[in-house]
C-alpha cells in the first residue's frame, strides 16, 4: 500500500471542498447500493450545506454500466467530478475517460487498491489510507464520507443515513460505538436501520431506476421512521417472497463441496437478486465460501461470492477464477466480491473455483 502523509491528503481534500462555489457544475457519481447510496446523500448534504451549491448531476452506476457514466459526464462537462464507492482504479480505462472531460476529481472509496491515482488535479482517498490497521471493507464508505465532511460541517443530523451504508457493507462490527451512540442520541434500533437497508437493498434489486426518486426523498427526508413509513417500502416485501422461494430450492440445486467449504448456486429470477441471495445465504453460512451465479442476459454470467469468517479473500478467488476468461471482470473486498464472464465459460469458471479451493487447502 502507498505511503500518504494524512495531513497533506486530508488538507488536499478541504482545500477541494472550500474551493467549491455556489455556480460550479459537479457530477457526483455514486455506486447503485447502500454504501454508495449512503455516501452521496452525505456528500450532497455537506457541500450544500458549506458552499450553498445544490449538486444537480447525480449518478448511480454498477460496474456494468461505466459506459453511460462516461457518456453523461462527456455531455456534461462538469468542472469537478466527485466520485464515491466505486473502484474505478480497477478500471483505468473508465476513469481515463473520466478523467479526459474533467481535471477537478475527488475519489473516496474502500476497495482493494489497484493503484494510487493522486496527482496534482486528482485526490484519491481510500479508507485503507485514512486507518492503515483497519482492512477497507471494514471501513465503508459512508464512514469515511461522514468522517472528512464532519470536520467542516455538523453532519450529525444525518448519522443514520451514514449507518444504513455502514450496515449495507457489513461493517457494524468495526464501528459498534458509534451505532450505540446514534441508537442512544436519536431513539433508534438496530433492527430499525437494518430495515433501513434492507429498504434499499430492494429498489438496487427489483427498481433500481427509482434510485433518483429514492436519492431526491433520502435527500429531504428528516428522520428513519419517516423512511420505514414512505411509499418504498412496499417494495421490501416483494423481494423478500422472491428471496425465500429462491432459497428454498438451494439445497437441490446448489453444487455444494463440504469439503472445501464452498457453495455454489446458480439461480434463475426475473430481477438482479444474486448479491441479496448470496448475503442471505453468508450470513446463515459465515465460514463457507459462497458463489451465487446469474444468467442476466442470453450471453453472459454474473456472480456475487461471500465469506463471512475472513478466512479467504472474495477478491482475490474470483480474480484468479477468471484468468484465462476473456472479456471477464472480477472484483471487491475480502467478504464481499463480484464479477461476469460469458456464458460460454461457465463450467470453466465453477472448475476454477474448485480446483483454486482445493488447492489451497
Amino acid at each position: 500500500m502507498p505511503e500518504h502523509d494524512k495531513n497533506e491528503l486530508f488538507g488536499r481534500f478541504q482545500r477541494f471542498v472550500k474551493n467549491i462555489t455556489p455556480k460550479d457544475r459537479i457530477a457526483l457519481c455514486y455506486h447503485r447500493d447502500p454504501d454508495g447510496l449512503a455516501s452521496a446523500l452525505l456528500v450532497s448534504k455537506a457541500i450544500e450545506k458549506y458552499s450553498g451549491n445544490k449538486i444537480r448531476f447525480l449518478h448511480a452506476s454498477d460496474y456494468n454500466e461505466l459506459h453511460v457514466l462516461e457518456k453523461a459526464i462527456a455531455e456534461e462537462s462538469p468542472d469537478k467530478i466527485i466520485i464515491v464507492d466505486l473502484s474505478l482504479d480497477s478500471k483505468l480505462n473508465s476513469f481515463a475517460e473520466l478523467n479526459k472531460h474533467c481535471k477537478s476529481i475527488l475519489m473516496l472509496d474502500h476497495h482493494k487498491i489497484y493503484q494510487d491515482l493522486n496527482s496534482e488535479d486528482i485526490i484519491f482517498i481510500k479508507s485503507q489510507y485514512v486507518n492503515e490497521e483497519l482492512d477497507g471493507s471494514k471501513y465503508p464508505v459512508s464512514k469515511l464520507s461522514y468522517d472528512l465532511f464532519s470536520n467542516l460541517v455538523d453532519l450529525s443530523k444525518s448519522r443514520w443515513i451514514a449507518c444504513l451504508g455502514i450496515i449495507g457493507d457489513n461493517g457494524y462490527s468495526s464501528w459498534e460505538p458509534f451505532f450505540n451512540k446514534v441508537m442512544h442520541e436519536d431513539n433508534i434500533s438496530i433492527e430499525e436501520l437494518r430495515s433501513g437497508t434492507e429498504l434499499i437493498n430492494s429498489i438496487e434489486t427489483i427498481h433500481p431506476e427509482l434510485f433518483p426518486q429514492l436519492f431526491d426523498y433520502l435527500n429531504n427526508c428528516p428522520n428513519l421512521n419517516d423512511f420505514l413509513n414512505s411509499e418504498f417500502n412496499e417494495y421490501r416485501q416483494e423481494l423478500y417472497d422472491m428471496a425465500d422461494k429462491i432459497l428454498a430450492e438451494m439445497d437441490d440445486k446448489a453444487d455444494i463441496h463440504n469439503s472445501i467449504s464452498l457453495i455454489i448456486y446458480k439461480i434463475n429470477a426475473k430481477y438482479n437478486i444474486k448479491s441479496f441471495i448470496a448475503n442471505q445465504m453468508s450470513y446463515e453460512n459465515p465460514a463457507k465460501t459462497i458463489v451465487v451465479m446469474q444468467e442476466m442476459d442470453p450471453d453472459r454470467i454474473w456472480f456475487s461470492a461471500r465469506r463471512q469468517d475472513f478466512k479467504l479473500k472474495m477478491n482475490e478467488l474470483l480474480e484468479e477464477a477468471i484468468k484465462g476468461i476473456p472479456d471477464s471482470s472480477a472484483g471487491g473486498h475480502i467478504p464481499a466480491s463480484a464479477g461476469s464472464i460469458p456464458k460460454a465459460y461457465e463450467d470453466k469458471f465453477k472448475e476454477n473455483i474448485v480446483r483454486i479451493l482445493k488447492e489451497g487447502k
